[in-house]
């Protein structure tokens, strides 16, 4: 599945998810729940080089294709990283 990581987010309102001045972007989710650490659960050397894969993808183009096995990793690092209302959005940009 081909996707636009540089697509924002919308609140419940509709109004534009901000970090600090910028619309807050897939792209920056994505990064952020991928390289998240947890002492409590580290992450295996298998799915540490998965994210870096995957970073590196992200971070070369603004359209990227995305697998069903990327999507899945990602979705399971963004529901233990972010709150209910990015994880919602993340499961449909991902299912269009």
């Amino acid at each position: 599945m081909r996707i636009d990581v540089l697509q924002s987010f919308q609140d419940y309102h509709g109004k534009d998810v901000m970090r600090g001045k910028n619309k807050l972007t897939l792209r920056q989710v994505i990064s952020t729940a991928i390289n998240a650490m947890d002492p409590q659960k580290p992450m295996t050397a298998e799915h540490k080089n998965k994210a870096y894969g995957i970073s590196v993808r992200v971070f070369a183009n603004k359209k990227v294709d995305l697998t069903l096995d990327d999507r899945k990793f990602i979705k399971d690092r963004v529901n233990e990283v972010y709150n209910p209302l990015i994880c919602g959005r993340v499961g449909e940009i991902f299912e269009k």
